[in-house]
């Protein structure tokens, strides 16, 4: 299975919907970097979708205005971020680490007769700048190319 299989089948099937359409526009009003490890990160496909598997029975309906659909977007948004947010963060944390110090292992390694504190420090200088890199990264820009 494609690592980006799921990100491909979101855009080839919903791409074209209002209501996909509406959840896109209203994440990036919102939550600007959504879909940057700042946020959902590789999550945000899967928050997409489920959101619009959550509202799927409103496409169905015929009586259903746009503001209706609009404010059950916000609150289907609004009720599951924080907790998809906070998810992916611990994880994208606990991975962070381990891929800066497999990516930086020779540094590490190279350095690790310094002094405690210099030690810590370069360390620490180091890590920030990765974790800016890789925080700034935005996996998918739910237009249509795959962006990583």
């Amino acid at each position: 299975m494609n690592q980006h299989e799921s990100y491909i089948r979101l855009i080839e099937e919903y791409s074209h919907t209002e209501i996909f359409k509406e959840i896109i526009s209203f994440l990036n009003i919102n939550y600007p970097k959504w879909s940057s490890n700042h946020f959902l990160g590789s999550y945000a496909v899967e928050f997409v979708e489920t959101t619009i598997q959550n509202l799927d029975s409103l496409q169905d309906k015929e009586d259903h205005t746009k503001l209706e659909m609009i404010k059950n977007i916000r609150e289907e948004i609004a009720s599951r971020f924080n907790d998809t947010y906070f998810n992916y963060q611990l994880m994208f944390s606990e991975q962070l680490i381990i891929n800066f110090e497999s990516t930086f292992e020779e540094e590490l390694y190279d350095n690790r007769h310094l002094p405690y504190q210099e030690y810590s420090d370069f360390y620490d200088n180091l890590f920030d700048a990765f974790e800016k890199n890789e925080k700034d990264k935005i996996i998918y820009n739910f237009k249509d190319e795959l962006v990583y």
